[in-house]
């Protein structure tokens, strides 16, 4: 939120060990490690960019996308995690966008006609954000993506109802999508 945003309230790259997802994380990714080399991997709610880090070394050819509402953090971070080994082949690709608002320009522009295979949204964390992020990004999936929700336990319902033509798994405070 902005209150958060002006007050400093964020704090960032808890999703390994305090949120522990993991092994849920390793389960679905397992597939895309060491198979494609031309990944496309989206995040959303990316605050000092360490998650792009992580995912840059995991999948060092992927093409990586960041989103979040204020790019200020991550820019400021860049050069620090470039020193310890992240984004050894080019910077992602950062956007400016508002998870109440579609953004598929700004998309369709930074995809260039890719696909997206891998999406975390570690965003606002509302359902509405959550949904309007889907939907945004729906039409750009590739079509054996894998699409990760963080810190929302509840959203998972609703995309239960409103997505039945996926497959939509819940584990606690993360939700899990999948063709």
């Amino acid at each position: 939120s902005q209150r958060q945003i002006t007050t400093g309230g964020m704090i960032g790259g808890d999703r390994m060990i305090h949120h522990n997802y993991a092994d849920i994380y390793a389960k679905y990714l397992q597939c895309y490690v060491n198979t494609k080399s031309d990944l496309t991997i989206l995040e959303c709610g990316i605050l000092k960019g360490t998650g792009l880090a992580v995912w840059s070394i995991l999948f060092p050819n992927a093409k990586i996308i960041g989103m979040d509402i204020d790019l200020n953090y991550t820019r400021d971070n860049l050069d620090a995690l470039k020193e310890r080994g992240a984004f050894g082949n080019g910077t992602p690709v950062l956007l400016e966008c508002d998870q109440f608002d579609s953004n598929t320009s700004k998309l369709d522009d930074a995809l260039g006609g890719r696909k997206i295979d891998i999406v975390i949204d570690d965003g606002f964390h509302s359902n509405e954000s959550i949904l309007n992020t889907f939907d945004a990004l729906e039409g750009f999936l590739a079509p054996d993506f894998v699409y990760f929700t963080e810190d929302n336990p509840n959203v998972v319902n609703e995309f239960k109802s409103k997505y039945s033509r996926y497959k939509i798994f819940g584990y606690g405070e993360l939700t899990v999508i999948t063709p």
